[in-house]
């Protein structure tokens, strides 16, 4: 892919980001870079940007793994007497009430074929030569 194709799929993937309600990771600012001498911001090369925006959602959709709620249950059991019969549930307060998602850690999800489909998705673009 050359500079240009690259570029429409960073564009691509932060619009796809925006649409599943991954906002705070499709930001462009987060992207950026300042020029010591000028104080501008210029955006990331669009190679870079697409692996750093995969890289946040992949560490986004492990708060939804069921490993991670595992890990989390057993911990709280260590420490913690009667917790062997609690839910964990995860809940954005960052954001206003109504737009404020939960999760429940417990339900069976079927995680790790995303995981592998964004390692691979991360692994062609770092992959590819480029034109």
């Amino acid at each position: 892919m050359n500079q240009s194709e690259m570029a429409e799929l960073a564009d691509y993937l932060e619009a796809r980001l925006r649409e599943i309600g991954a906002t705070e990771i499709a930001d462009p600012r987060l992207y950026t870079y300042e020029l010591e001498e000028t104080g501008e911001q210029h955006l990331v090369d669009p190679r870079k940007r697409i692996v750093l925006m995969l890289d946040a959602l992949e560490r986004s959709a492990l708060l939804l793994d069921r490993s991670t709620f595992d890990s989390a249950r057993a911990r709280l059991q260590d420490n913690v007497k009667g917790m062997e019969d609690v839910d964990i549930v995860v809940r954005r307060v960052d954001r206003p009430e109504r737009e404020r998602a939960s999760y429940r850690l417990d339900e069976e999800r079927q995680t790790e074929p995303l995981f592998a489909e964004l390692r691979q998705f991360r692994a062609r673009v770092m992959d590819d030569p480029g034109e």
